[in-house]
């Protein structure tokens, strides 16, 4: 189990202009995680994999000084229980519940 306020995973981040993460095309156009004002992030780790959820269970909170990106428990994450967080942003895909919801 996870505890809710644990950090799942800690992930460097290379911020890019928004317009150059646009130039770069497929599959880096596909991946980038929003920064700040100015740029997206392209992050090297696990946050890059986990999946969306409109009821996560984690947030992510960005370490601008030290260009890292860490996934936060906002509450208690049992064995095997996907890790999720919000993209905030509009999907370009239809969701899905989790395994662990589907009915068996």
């Amino acid at each position: 189990k996870i505890v809710k306020g644990t950090p799942v995973t800690t992930d460097c981040v290379l911020p890019l202009l928004k317009e150059d993460i646009d130039k770069a095309g497929p599959p880096l156009v596909y991946y980038p995680f929003m920064w700040d004002e100015k740029h997206s992030a392209l992050v090297f780790g696990l946050t890059s994999i986990a999946s969306h959820s409109d009821k996560p269970n984690c947030v992510p909170e960005r370490d601008f000084s030290r260009l890292m990106l860490r996934l936060v428990a906002i509450r208690d994450i049992e064995h095997g229980e996907e890790i999720t967080y919000d993209y905030k942003v509009p999907l370009w895909f239809e969701p899905k519940p989790p395994a662990y919801l589907k009915e068996k």
